[in-house]
C-alpha cells in the first residue's frame, strides 16, 4: 500500500558504471564534471539503466539518466541546489544531439517531478516543470502521475502549461460547479476518465462527488472497479478512501454499489483490512456490516 512517493524505496538497479558516475556527478550537484563527462560518453543521454520497475516500481522502469533529477523514487531525500541547471544542461546536450528519445525522456521525466514530493518540498518542482515544458514536454503527459499522488501545486502548474482540465482535475480542485458543467457537455465521458475522477475523489475524500461522478452524466459508472494504468491499479476506489479514514467517502462509495469484498490484487486485502492497516479502526464496523449485507 505504498506510492512513488515512499521515503523508503531501495535504490534503481544501474548496470553500467559511467552511467553511475554520471548519476553520481548529477547527485551531488557537479555541473562541470558531468558536462565533461557527457562530452566524452555522449552514449550517456540515451542509455536506460537496468532497473526494469522490479526494485522501484513500474513507474521508474528502464529510466534515462535525465529520469535522475526528478529524485523520484527518493534516493537521497534532497536535490542539488543546482538541480536546474544540471536540467537544463543534459536538455542542451540532447538537443545538441537530436536524440529521436528526447520528447519521450522529457515527458516521463516531467511525471516523476509532477508527482514527487522531494521536488515540491525542495522548491524545485515548478522551475523544473517550466523548464521541461518549456523545451516541449507535454503537460498532459504528467498530469495522470501528480493526480494520482495528490500533487495539487503540480496539477496548479501543469494546467499553467496547458494542460486540459479533466473531470480527475476538477476533483482534485474541488470544482464541482466546474464538474457539473462539465459532465452536462457532449460526448458523455469516456470510463476512463470518470473512473480516474472517482479514484481521485476516494483518494482526497470528495465525498460530494461521487453522486455525480455515478450520475447518468457520467454514464452511470459504478465505483466497484481496479483502477486504471497510474491510479494505484492494484486497488479500488472504496480500498483507497478506507486506507486514507475517509468515512463520508467511504459511506458513499458503498451507497454507489462499490464491493466491500474486493481484494487487492497484490497483497489480496479487502477494504476493511485497509482501514485497519491505515490506522482507522472506526471504519472497520461500517465495511464489516456492508461485506455481511453483501455475501
Amino acid at each position: 500500500m505504498t506510492d512513488s512517493n515512499s521515503a523508503a524505496a531501495p535504490l534503481p538497479r544501474i548496470d553500467h558504471p559511467v552511467f553511475q558516475q554520471a548519476v553520481d556527478h548529477l547527485d551531488a550537484g557537479e555541473l562541470d564534471a558531468l558536462q565533461l563527462l557527457l562530452q566524452r560518453e555522449s552514449w550517456l543521454l540515451s542509455h536506460r539503466a537496468a532497473e526494469d520497475g522490479s526494485r522501484v516500481g513500474a513507474y521508474f522502469a528502464r529510466p534515462y539518466l535525465l529520469c535522475f533529477v526528478a529524485e523520484n523514487p527518493i534516493r537521497q531525500g534532497s536535490m542539488p541546489k543546482n538541480i536546474v541547471e544540471i536540467t537544463k544542461l543534459i536538455l542542451e546536450e540532447a538537443t545538441r544531439q537530436e536524440l529521436k528519445s528526447l520528447q519521450e525522456q522529457m515527458n516521463f521525466c516531467l511525471s516523476l517531478v509532477a508527482s514527487g514530493k522531494v521536488a515540491r518540498e525542495e522548491q524545485q518542482q515548478q522551475p523544473l516543470i517550466e523548464l521541461l515544458c518549456s523545451y516541449g514536454a507535454d503537460a498532459n503527459a504528467a498530469m495522470d502521475a501528480a493526480l494520482a499522488e495528490g500533487e495539487g501545486t503540480a496539477v496548479e502548474l501543469l494546467l499553467a502549461q496547458g494542460a486540459d482540465r479533466s473531470l480527475a482535475v476538477l476533483v482534485l480542485l474541488n470544482d464541482e460547479a466546474a464538474l457539473k458543467l462539465l459532465l452536462q457537455e457532449e460526448p458523455c465521458p469516456s470510463e476512463a476518465d470518470v473512473q480516474k475522477a472517482l479514484m481521485v475523489a476516494a483518494l482526497q475524500g470528495r465525498a460530494e462527488m461521487i453522486s455525480l461522478l455515478c450520475s447518468s452524466e457520467a454514464g452511470n459508472t459504478q465505483p466497484s472497479f481496479y483502477a486504471p494504468e497510474g491510479f494505484h491499479r492494484h486497488s479500488s476506489p472504496l480500498h483507497q478512501a478506507a486506507y486514507y479514514g475517509h468515512g463520508d467517502t467511504v459511506k458513499a462509495l458503498l451507497q454507489h454499489g462499490a464491493d466491500p469484498l474486493a481484494l487487492d490484487t497484490i497483497w489480496g486485502g479487502t477494504p476493511r483490512d485497509w482501514a485497519e492497516y491505515g490506522g482507522h479502526p472506526e471504519l472497520i464496523p461500517l465495511l464489516e456490516a456492508a461485506s455481511s449485507s453483501g455475501e
